[in-house]
């Protein structure tokens, strides 16, 4: 007899397990580029790590009615099955769903982001994740970090038809990621705090026509382009060895050459020169923009001691927004 109860404790505990919770909370911070602009598409190495201090939170409550999700962010307010087959977020927990075979359903999915949409800093990515990650908690499935990237980097097609898989692995993994076209992502296991600030132009700018803009002065200059992204490829590479090593002024000035490339081709402009210009004023390390270019944002790496004059310099010239971010190795 005592043998069946233990046996019935068991299965209960089980069963217990993977039943639903009566709530969860998933978050995701944004991303940006380091490192590679440009370059990466030449088959260089890029470097790309997570901003903290914008992030998504995903909260699934359980509900007597079909699954509904809400995002005042899109002002989305919609059930799930209204939603178009191809939406990210019914892809997501489709994904889900056939991984684990779970019938997501009697659910609220809430998103709230921080993040700007269509800024380069990984937003698409982020709501994917998060709502992953309030999944996994919400179900009890327990999945590894692996796993869940992969369904991430699944739903990502939906938005860049052929992602890299930069976005969702650094926003997943919550650490700078090195990387380049047909290897391997990396995960840097890096050293020391590194303090940044990254300020918006409030100009944007079509990546597409950007890139297809370099393309074009490429095909009109090869060699000297080529030139360019070697080096270009090759200040990212030393960037890897100066995380590894925890070298922050080094990599300040690293940022700073990168930024050089990026005029040579064409692809800053005057206001982001004069936010990189203000950066470098306040006493930052190295600034460079990040993203496509034109428009868009800059990247500064600050010290400890004056992250608010640069946000405050950022300000003055006309960034119309400001965020900052800290990385922490060991």
């Amino acid at each position: 007899m005592g043998w069946v109860i233990y046996l019935f404790a068991i299965w209960s505990l089980k069963l217990n397990s993977q039943s639903p919770q009566q709530n969860s909370l998933g978050k995701a911070p944004g991303k940006i580029i380091l490192f590679g602009e440009h370059s990466v598409v030449y088959g260089k190495p890029a470097i790309a790590i997570p901003v903290q201090d914008l992030f998504v939170i995903t909260t699934i409550k359980s509900s007597r009615d079909e699954v509904k999700v809400y995002s005042d962010k899109i002002g989305l307010d919609a059930t799930l099955n209204s939603l178009s087959i191809d939406n990210a977020i019914r892809k997501t927990l489709q994904l889900f769903s056939e991984e684990f075979s779970i019938n997501v359903s009697n659910v609220e999915i809430k998103i709230n982001s921080s993040i700007p949409i269509a800024s380069g800093l990984g937003s698409g990515a982020a709501v994917t994740v998060s709502i992953l990650k309030a999944l996994n908690k919400y179900y009890g499935v327990e999945a590894s970090l692996n796993v869940l990237n992969q369904l991430a980097f699944d739903v990502e097609k939906i938005y860049h038809g052929t992602p890299s898989g930069i976005d969702n692995t650094t926003i997943l993994f919550e650490k700078p990621i090195f990387f380049q076209k047909d290897q391997p992502i990396e995960i840097l296991d890096f050293k020391n705090t590194y303090h940044f600030v990254i300020a918006n132009t409030g100009i944007q700018a079509s990546t597409k026509e950007v890139v297809a803009a370099v393309r074009e002065r490429y095909k009109n200059n090869q060699n000297k382009y080529l030139d360019y992204f070697y080096r270009m490829g090759e200040i990212c590479k030393k960037a890897k060895t100066a995380f590894n090593t925890g070298d922050v002024k080094l990599i300040g000035e690293l940022m700073n050459k990168n930024q050089y490339y990026l005029n040579n081709i064409e692809v800053s402009s005057h206001s982001l020169s004069i936010l990189i210009n203000a950066g470098l004023s306040a006493g930052s390390l190295g600034v460079k923009l990040s993203g496509s270019g034109i428009g868009g944002n800059v990247i500064a790496l600050a010290t400890e001691n004056n992250v608010d004059y640069v946000k405050a310099a950022f300000i003055k010239n006309g960034a119309t927004h400001v965020f900052s971010t800290i990385l922490k190795g060991k």
